[in-house]
This record gives C-alpha cells, sequence and structure tokens, in this order.
C-alpha cells in the first residue's frame, strides 16, 4: 500500500470537512444547501486524481475557481465566502501547509482570487435572504 501524503489526506478531512460543519444549514433551503453539498463534494471527487501536492495545487488554482464559480449561480457569495474562508484557514493551520511555500502561497493567491469574485447572473444566489 502507497503512503499517502498527509496535505492531500487533510485537506478534505480537515479543511474542508470541518469547514462544511461549520454552516448553518437550517437557515438556507433545500436548494441552496444542495448547491453547497454539490460544491463540497466535487472537491471531494477530485480528491482521487491527486498523486502528489503539485496536482492539488493544480486542482486548487485551475479547478477550484470554477466550481466556485458555478456554486455562486446558486448560493449567496456571503455564504459561499463564509465556507472557502473557514476552509482555507483551516488549511493554513496545517504544518504541512506553512512549510510548503509553493502551497500555501496558492492558497493565499486563490483564496483573494475568489473573494473577488462575483455571480454572473441575477438570481437570487446573489441577494441573501432575510432571516
Amino acid at each position: 500500500m502507497s503512503k499517502v501524503n498527509p496535505v492531500l489526506y487533510r485537506f478534505v478531512r480537515f479543511c474542508l470537512n470541518r469547514a462544511y460543519a461549520s454552516i448553518d444549514f437550517k437557515k438556507l433551503d433545500a436548494d441552496r444547501r444542495y448547491a453547497i453539498d454539490v460544491f463540497v463534494d466535487s472537491i471531494k471527487n477530485s480528491e482521487d486524481s491527486w498523486k502528489s501536492v503539485d496536482d492539488l495545487i493544480t486542482f486548487i488554482k485551475n479547478e477550484l475557481p470554477n466550481l466556485y464559480k458555478t456554486a455562486l449561480t446558486a448560493v449567496p457569495k456571503d455564504i459561499l465566502d463564509k465556507l472557502v474562508d473557514s476552509f482555507f484557514n483551516n488549511c493554513l493551520e496545517l504544518d504541512e501547509v506553512n512549510t510548503d511555500k509553493k502551497l500555501s502561497a496558492t492558497i493565499k493567491e486563490v483564496h483573494d482570487v475568489l473573494k473577488k469574485m462575483e455571480p454572473t447572473s441575477s438570481s437570487a444566489a446573489s441577494e441573501s435572504p432575510s432571516y
């Protein structure tokens, strides 16, 4: 059995799952919750293709922004940003991330890019529902 790089394993198990657990789904309707689930599941499903940290970096740079952009069509930006903020902050807590300058720089760079993205349609996702 081959040894899995700890950061590849923890990217989903620690960073993503912990961020997902912090979302208050009681405030979301079923369609928005489903859209978040699709976003999270897409990241989890991509894990199988990561054989190295470079594969993870490529995913973060190239695929994650597209997944985020798609999710923005159905999920309010403030909610999606909260998930992504928590996700990346969880990653930056890991020693394995902080000791890999290329990975930590990529996470910070892509985080900034995602925060600047705006919904492309005039769908209801661009506005948070009143609670």
